[in-house]
């Protein structure tokens, strides 16, 4: 059996206007929410409305599989659309931040339950132990593992 936890997903960047209606009707069958967590379901209308604003649509689901959207997520990833996804903490799972921005891949990284992005001590201590680089360096190195590339913010939508 799955858990089923909070998760927000939010779709930005360039999208080709011959995506959008199959793109609604993938978000459709997510049956998430605009009006953040608790709210109703998102209808084609209403997501026609939020689209056509131009600006980052969010959405919501109280009880996704593992705080993803799997469905959703696949079809963004195959039509190379810009998304990141904060899926809560819950039981055994960390939260994590998920970035897309058009590339190969998805970036995931650990966030905090506010969708902050995690480092792990480890990592920032070996940095900042290695003698071998310089402050600027090491302050380089410790940005770098904040932001990946793939994890640029979300830039509002614009249709292409």
């Amino acid at each position: 059996m799955s858990d089923h936890f909070p998760g927000e997903i939010r779709i930005g960047g360039p999208i080709p206007q011959i995506v959008l209606t199959e793109l609604i009707r993938v978000i459709v069958d997510e049956a998430v929410s605009l009006d953040g967590y608790g709210g109703p379901d998102a209808t084609e209308d209403t997501l026609w409305q939020a689209f056509r604003q131009g600006a980052i649509v969010a959405l919501y689901a109280d009880q996704a599989r593992y705080g993803q959207f799997d469905s959703l997520e696949a079809f963004l990833v195959k039509h190379r659309l810009h998304f990141d996804r904060h899926s809560e903490a819950f039981c055994e799972y960390n939260a994590e931040i998920v970035s897309y921005r058009g590339g190969k891949e998805a970036v995931a990284l650990p966030a905090d339950q506010n969708g902050h992005v995690m480092l792990r001590w480890e990592e920032v201590v070996g940095i900042l132990d290695d003698q071998a680089l310089a402050d600027r360096a090491k302050l380089d190195a410790i940005r770098r593992l904040v932001n990946q590339p793939g994890t640029e913010p979300l830039a509002p939508i614009r249709f292409i």
